[in-house]
């Protein structure tokens, strides 16, 4: 089978797409992409044969290496250079826009004059201001410098009793359309302005001489505005210090309003970073690719995929000497999810009945079931608009025919027919209901008689409803509606998480990944060049960009080498570790643990069968079993049933209970970890008296534990076998516990003696040996066997574990393990032990799963400690507040190994969204460095401090480093403070120095290798840096992609260094430590090799992404129980748990994570070292 092997394979397998890759004296599997599958087998001499990608029997294909580590070569960016000609008089205005009502005879006979208004303050929605029945007029704009009244088209307004039009969250779609009408007007006037319907706005050359100037319009014929316009920099473009600051705003602004004007796309709500393309060009970009969003369609009637675009402006350089700076627009695609434009909110098919996609069971029915209500209310309140439709019955219409007998049939339909837009769900007073879940629920008066819905419409209006047990929704004072007249107006889905929307997402993604992405946005970026008015727009600022995309040098860098047990060094492959065969570096012991069963009885594999491979996968990597499980049945608990709140809470009660009773009421011997009255945590053997009462023998074969005859002192022996040994001997191992016989006790110089009774008689009188329950860690662990990996459940573990018990927990999905048999399930174990290993960290083992053999040994040796924080933010909701939630995660000498903690605070002011309130901050850190000194025990502070902060907006990173680094320095010498008593001689104003770093994964870069040979799997290799091309303050900025992509695109993440005092060479003792660009690349890189919860390198470093994970898991704790947002709505909501979250939320100063935080009011000075202080591993 030799020769032309494609066109054999092709006739042979029909739509298989193949490369014939010939090769001379190889053999190799069979390689190419499939349409429909193809076989893929051995081929022969010289011609390689041809496998079929996805399709059955798929051949193997061939490995690709990529560009070699530490090598360099280029990548294309989604960077298009923007030229423009200098000196150009571009102005800038703040904008203002004040709503306006009728000029009333009995208000004075002059309105409040402009002068008087001050800065837009309001907070009120736009979206709020009702729609007077103002005369049809044309909206010619007239300009008056400041009006004694507000006059427009002759007729007389004054403002309205509110604020003026809020900006709180940057434009939304009211300030866009008040604002395009100006832009428009003005235009007829040969003026040109542009704005994203912010409080920014630009033209390519003054619009009016004066430095103010009021505009009045009529948005849609009738709803009447003033626009105020401030001159605030002029000269843009001309030579000036910050000129690059007002640059860049005013090409944002002028891109945006071409893309959003002159190429009609479609912004939604507050959001003019994503833009939605037109139908058309919608069908023009999925040519070929058209069946990715079929299987969606078919599914859902309500949503449509959409294509869209994300625009920013970026300076950067080529790197060369005395190069200037560059700007480059960066246009990236995005998919979101929009409404379908007149689709009926009530899907009225009788086999398959939806509301707002959600499926219902009959239409003739009401909804009674209360997971299924709040699945529709959640539903219901993701559709921001709606419009009520519907046509009165023929009784009204012949009343109208009588009225006006010369009326055509069609105006008298027109008359008939009741059309309302833009409506939203809401409430008109605190009673009301948002929802009835039949229209015979709402009763009220109507001529002198009360009557439901269904007959009110009936009776006033001739309709017959079709669906009357089916909701009505409240719409603020116009009442409520029956479901089945509402309809979706145009908007984009919020939260688009859902299966069949992440398929979707991630189905589009594939088809468009790495070089094909890149080809897919300058199609995109082709259609603004076919749109005139676009083009006309970029020519009157002076402005032109490129049709190409920029190409940029980019390096590999060298992934570090990772030991395991016995000296064992394995190298990344493109950012993954396999873990099969190795043993950990420093394994943890497994002192103790329970199970919690909450699958169905009878299916497979049970919980004892994976317990039972998991426990040989933990032993082979080393960890160890200690205090001996015989019986799998005595630490495991089957769940109560249902998976709600409360039976998953007893059954975590009981499984803690059943831990203790085996391993410490049952037996007398245990070997744990204990905390004691100074805070600090010790592993030691715990035996139980007679009483009930337990004692821990501390180490030291010097220490006596009881008074023995004659009032000698003496200490405890253990006899095993025929030999009595001390406790600590070499040969009492602790996972040999159960076979101890006897227990007695030896006098100094003496043979052992037993005794039964020296436990309740004998025991000395010392505080450091009688226990409380709190200072004892049993169990250690608690693992879950869940059904599903959904994730109520898995998120009501987590809030439990946390919170109330302080116990880290390990979930297992029985789903999973029915797909992985074998190998697969071996290796499933394997990942399984990685995360338990990571979260059984603690002082007294110093457990690691792998170490890094080389780059990171100088930033942390010993010597000179550092302190690297990672924090992050999430935001929410709490019992109605707006609330921010920050959490910090702090490594210690392994990075591998955390110490987190998380703080929660109300926060209803918009403007500090994104910042973070510097007291919470500063409080944060400083648990942070101490759980870090304590954890060290170290000999003085930290020299030097590396923190990573999660995003940031851009134009946010002046305030950023102002307020935030501020209060990073207050947290490090509060702890400083706090530690320093343990130190002999310290200088308390020691400051350490910073480096400050913001990492960026929401920007809108995408790149991909210029070259297809330095690609793997059509990406940029793991460990791809693009630096030394940013320009102003960010030249020390650096794209890093740590992660091998094995589909999609890999997309880099943006670190913008704000601060870096362990650059200066003034700073340091030597010049080996200065921490230069290139070495912090390379730590930054090589910290992603220490994530505990997966066997290779994430995207965002470990540090920031535990951070992230436990701040959206303690706003979960409320966010998805108080407030129902449930996603599948599984749980059941009930007092009990607003209770326990209420309770555990905020208690004083005592942290919401005590379990797993440093501060504990019962240990000497407030603090402890705790178990387990690693908690999202």
């Amino acid at each position: 089978k030799e020769g032309n092997v494609e066109l054999n394979m092709q006739a042979h397998y029909g739509n298989t797409r193949g490369n014939d890759r010939r090769r001379d004296g190889e053999r190799e599997r069979g390689f190419g992409y499939g349409g429909g599958g193809g076989r893929g087998y051995e081929g022969r001499g010289y011609g390689a044969r041809i496998g079929g990608g996805r399709g059955r029997g798929g051949g193997r294909r061939e490995k690709e290496r990529g560009v070699d580590e530490g090598k360099y070569f280029h990548v294309q960016l989604n960077l298009f250079k923007i030229t423009h000609e200098p000196g150009k008089n571009w102005c800038m205005y703040d904008i203002e826009i004040l709503p306006l009502c009728k000029f009333r005879t009995a208000d004075t006979d002059s309105a409040t004059p402009l002068s008087a208004y001050g800065p837009s303050t309001g907070t009120k929605d736009p979206g709020d201001v009702k729609e007077e029945n103002f005369a049809d007029d044309s909206a010619n704009v007239e300009s008056q410098p400041a009006p004694a009244s507000f006059f427009i088209d002759g007729n007389k307004y004054m403002k309205k009793d509110r604020d003026t039009l809020a900006f709180a969250g940057g434009s939304n779609e009211r300030t866009r359309e008040v604002l395009n009408t100006l832009c428009n007007k003005l235009l007829e006037e040969g003026k040109t302005l542009t704005t994203t319907g912010g409080t920014i706005g630009v033209s390519p050359e003054p619009i009016f001489e004066e430095r103010e100037k009021g505009y009045g319009i009529l948005v849609n014929k009738k709803i009447p505005f003033w626009i105020i316009l401030r001159r605030t920099v002029e000269d843009i473009g001309a030579t000036r210090e910050d000129n690059d600051k007002y640059i860049i705003q005013c090409m944002d602004t002028c891109l945006k309003h071409c893309v959003a004007s002159g190429a009609n796309w479609t912004a939604f709500g507050d959001d003019t970073t994503n833009f939605y393309l037109p139908e058309d060009q919608q069908k023009h970009l999925l040519e070929g690719h058209g069946r990715i969003f079929r299987n969606f369609r078919q599914g859902c009637d309500h949503l449509e995929p959409a294509v869209g675009a994300s625009t920013a402006i970026k300076t950067c350089h080529d790197g060369s000497t005395g190069s200037s700076t560059e700007y480059y627009l960066a246009l990236s695609n995005c998919l979101g999810f929009l409404y379908k434009v007149g689709a009926p909110l009530l899907t009225s098919n009788n086999r398959d009945p939806k509301i707002a996609g959600v499926p219902i069971r009959r239409l003739n029915e009401p909804i009674k079931d209360p997971n299924l209500q709040n699945q529709v209310m959640i539903a219901l309140k993701k559709v921001k608009k709606f419009s009520v439709k519907y046509e009165k019955g023929e009784i009204v219409k012949r009343e109208l025919q009588i009225q006006n007998p010369d009326q055509s049939e069609e105006d008298i339909n027109k008359r008939a027919t009741f059309f309302k837009e833009g409506l939203k769900m809401r409430k008109k007073g605190d009673e009301a209901e948002l929802i009835k879940w039949s229209a015979r629920d709402e009763v009220f008066e109507f001529n002198g008689k009360e009557v439901n819905v269904q007959e009110y419409f009936q009776q006033r209006h001739g309709i017959t409803l079709r669906y009357p047990d089916m909701p009505i929704i409240l719409c603020g004072r116009l009442g409520y509606f029956p479901i089945e007249f509402l309809y979706q107006e145009a908007d984009r889905l919020r939260n688009a998480n859902e299966k069949a929307m992440t398929e979707t997402a991630l189905s589009y993604h594939d088809n468009f990944s790495g070089s094909e992405r890149i080809d897919h946005i300058k199609k995109i970026r082709e259609d603004v060049d076919r749109m005139k008015i676009s083009q006309n727009l970029l020519l009157e600022f002076a402005l032109k960009i490129e049709r190409t995309n920029a190409v940029f040098q980019a390096r590999r860098l060298r992934a570090p080498d990772l030991l395991f047990g016995n000296n064992v060094s394995v190298h990344p492959d493109n950012g993954s570790i396999n873990l099969a065969g190795k043993g950990f570096a420093q394994p943890a012991d497994l002192t103790s643990y329970a199970a919690v069963d909450l699958t169905m009885p009878g299916r497979s594999p049970s919980i004892s069968d994976i317990l039972s491979t998991l426990c040989n996968e933990l032993k082979n990597h080393g960890i160890s079993m200690q205090n001996h499980v015989g019986n799998l049945s005595d630490v495991i608990i089957r769940g109560a049933g249902s998976n709600n709140f409360e039976t998953i809470r007893s059954s975590f009660r009981a499984a803690v209970d059943k831990a203790k009773d085996f391993h410490l009421e049952r037996s007398r011997l245990f070997f744990t970890n204990i905390v004691r009255k100074d805070g600090e945590v010790r592993k030691c053997w715990v035996v139980r008296a007679e009483s009930g009462c337990h004692y821990c023998i501390p180490p030291g074969e010097s220490l006596p534990t009881h008074d023995g005859p004659n009032g000698a002192k003496a200490r405890i022996q253990f006899k095993k076998g025929d030999t009595w040994l001390d406790p600590y001997s070499p040969e009492m191992a602790p996972e040999e516990g159960h076979l101890v016989e006897k227990f007695g006790y030896k006098n100094p110089n003496s043979t052992p003696h037993f005794s039964d009774v020296f436990f309740d008689t004998a025991l000395l009188p010392r505080p450091d040996l009688i226990l409380g329950s709190w200072q004892i860690q049993c169990p250690s662990i608690v693992f879950f066997y869940l059904p599903d990996d959904s994730k109520d459940v898995y998120n009501c573990i987590k809030m439990i574990g946390d919170i109330e018990f302080g116990i880290n927990t390990q979930c297992m999905v029985q789903q999973k393990c029915q797909k992985n048999r074998g190998s697969r399930m071996t290796q499933y174990c394997s990942n399984i032990a990685h995360k338990v290993n990571s979260k059984l960290f603690s002082k007294t083992n110093n457990v690691v799963t792998w170490r890094v053999r080389n780059g990171l040994d100088w930033f942390f040796a010993q010597e000179a400690p550092t302190l690297v924080i990672g924090y992050a933010m999430s935001y929410g909701f709490w019992d109605g507040k707006p609330t921010t939630v920050v959490a910090g995660s702090v490594c210690f000498r392994d990075p591998m190994q955390l110490a987190q903690e998380v703080k929660v605070y109300f926060d209803g002011d918009s403007k500090d969204k994104g910042f973070v309130n510097p007291t919470i901050l500063a409080d944060l850190v400083e648990t942070l460095a101490i759980s870090f000194m304590v954890q060290h025990s170290c000999e003085g502070p930290p020299r030097r401090v590396l923190v990573y902060r999660d995003g940031g907006a851009d134009g946010s990173f002046d305030r950023i480093k102002r307020e935030e680094l501020t209060s990073i320095r207050n947290g490090i010498g509060k702890a400083i403070k706090v530690a320093c008593n343990n130190w002999a001689e310290m200088d308390v104003v020691y400051e350490p120095n910073i480096t400050f770093v913001v990492a960026q994964s929401n920007h809108n870069i995408v790149q991909a290798p210029a070259e297809r040979a330095d690609s793997i799997n059509n990406n940029v290799p793991s460990g791809t840096v693009v630096s030394n091309i940013f320009a102003g303050d960010y030249a020390f900025d650096f794209l890093l992609t740590s992660q091998g992509g094995l589909k999609g695109t890999s997309k880099p993440l943006y670190f913008k260094v704000l601060v870096n005092e362990n650059g200066k060479r003034s700073d340091c003792n030597d010049d080996s430590e200065i921490l230069t660009q290139e070495k912090l690349e390379n730590l930054t890189y090589q910290l992603g090799f220490q994530y505990g919860k997966a066997t290779k390198a994430p995207r965002k470093l470990p540090v920031l992404l535990c951070s992230e994970l436990l701040a959206e898991r303690v706003l979960k704790y409320q966010y998805e129980y108080i407030d129902c947002v449930l996603g599948e709505g599984r749980l059941e909501i009930d007092e009990e748990t607003k209770e326990f979250v209420k309770s555990h939320s905020f208690n004083g100063s005592k942290s919401l994570i005590s379990g797993h935080s440093c501060i504990d009011d019962r240990c000497e000075g407030s603090w402890r070292v705790p178990f387990n202080p690693t908690i999202t591993a």
